[in-house]
């Protein structure tokens, strides 16, 4: 039996914390063997265990390599070939991946658990979900690229073997359901701008206005998430009224500003905008720019509240009376039971497909809405104006009929006077057992 160490020992020569190692040991992250002195039991690890602790002491262990990795994606050495770095919001999606990692597993972070068979137990932990045709695809993505990015990092400064990207990139994530893509009509829109502007709810006048401006960018110059919370005060003509937008992958567009969405960035930023340092037109009561989490909750919050409100004159036109005996608690409670069934979001992206479709349908060609909206592609700008299907469904309206057969002597309908006599009633028993049968027959 080769040298054996206790944790106290271990801990000494190593300079990690005894606590530590007791967490590890009890998790079975670290090898250990009980021991006894007389009947008090003690544990220890062996002389090739202590080894390998204190190469990943000399290394700097995971909390050290992902903080040098995160130095290089972000200063462009380790983010691809062109030295491109990636920005803060893309890292912090990666670490999210990690962290998610992480979370399921439910041990602690290290080298040596980034592998194979882990994330095969990660990636059926997110089996999809048949009755709400859920994949998590989104989330699993998320992970897949966080744990290949990683491990690329750990293969060039000599951690890992080459072999170990090739098994991750084994199991990549496929979508199972295709995501709903909604294009908000004008009506909606505009039930949405009417929406913002009487809901309260412990909302700031700032936040109407933040609102309403989001509302306008995303639906009216089809900008995306982001693009919006980039814009910076010197980005904007006011007399031109041309907005100039830093778009993905660094490239940049101008985009012409409607009157009334010009007037109120300019009204914004004269009036209204809170002081600050940045330079950014929509900040935060504080003075922080939008981040991509704040924009998401507060169309999640405005959603839910739109949802709720709709709830309610359900409620209201199914039994006005009942409703107007009920008190506010009694209200919410009730339309919050049904609120979640209604079929109802407002999301950045529906409205800029809304702008593409709109742009579209007033005449404007493809090409040009492809430059609008800064895709690099124009069969993506054709998914969003759903150009095909448009031109069909309008070439059946106008074109199709449907013509049927003229009758021969033989087929000619009879008159009214030799019409067979309608059949007696059946017995309510032969009535009930056909309606068994047909919902034994035709089931959907």
């Amino acid at each position: 039996m080769g040298k054996e160490y206790t944790l106290t020992e271990a801990a000494a020569i190593t300079g990690e914390k005894y606590e530590k190692l007791k967490v590890d040991s009890r998790r079975g992250i670290l090898p250990t063997e009980v021991r006894f002195n007389g009947k008090k039991p003690y544990k220890v690890i062996s002389a090739e265990t202590l080894a390998l602790l204190l190469q990943k002491k000399n290394f700097g262990g995971y909390e050290a390599l992902k903080k040098e990795w995160k130095n290089e994606m972000l200063t462009g050495i380790h983010a691809g070939l062109d030295g491109t770095p990636v920005t803060e919001g893309y890292f912090t999606d990666l670490e999210w991946g990690l962290k998610k990692y992480w979370g399921i597993l439910d041990v602690q972070p290290s080298v040596e658990q980034l592998n194979i068979e882990n994330w095969r137990k990660v990636y059926m932990h997110y089996r999809p979900d048949e009755q709400k045709r859920r994949d998590y695809y989104s989330t699993k993505m998320h992970i897949y690229k966080a744990l290949c990015s990683f491990t690329t990092f750990l293969i060039k400064h000599g951690h890992r073997s080459n072999d170990a990207l090739s098994e991750i990139k084994s199991l990549r994530p496929s979508p199972k359901y295709k995501p709903k893509r909604h294009a908000m009509t004008m009506s909606e829109v505009w039930e949405a701008i009417n929406f913002n502007s009487t809901w309260r709810d412990g909302r700031t006048y700032n936040d109407i206005h933040m609102m309403e401006l989001l509302l306008y960018l995303y639906g009216f110059s089809g900008l995306r998430r982001m693009e919006a919370a980039n814009i910076e005060v010197a980005d904007i003509n006011f007399q031109t009224q041309e907005l100039l937008v830093h778009g993905k992958g660094g490239k940049d567009r101008i985009v012409t500003l409607p009157s009334e969405l010009n007037e109120r960035l300019k009204r914004w930023v004269e009036t209204l905008r809170p002081e600050s340092d940045l330079p950014y037109i929509l900040v935060n009561i504080n003075g922080s720019q939008l981040t991509e989490q704040t924009i998401t909750l507060r169309f999640t919050r405005f959603s839910q509240a739109m949802r709720m409100s709709k709830a309610k004159l359900v409620l209201q036109k199914q039994d006005p009376e009942t409703w107007a005996k009920l008190g506010q608690k009694e209200r919410t409670k009730r339309a919050d039971e049904i609120a979640d069934s209604i079929d109802w979001a407002v999301r950045p992206h529906d409205l800029r497909r809304f702008y593409a479709r709109m742009l579209h349908e007033q005449g404007l060609p493809m090409r040009d809405v492809q430059e609008i909206l800064g895709h690099s592609k124009i069969e993506t700008t054709e998914k969003y104006v759903n150009a095909q299907q448009q031109q069909s469904s309008e070439w059946v309206r106008k074109h199709f009929r449907i013509s049927l057969p003229e009758a021969s002597e033989t087929e000619k309908i009879p008159p009214a006077s030799v019409v067979p006599a309608a059949p007696s009633p059946l017995p309510s028993e032969s009535i009930t057992l056909i309606q068994s049968e047909r919902k034994r027959r035709f089931r959907y």
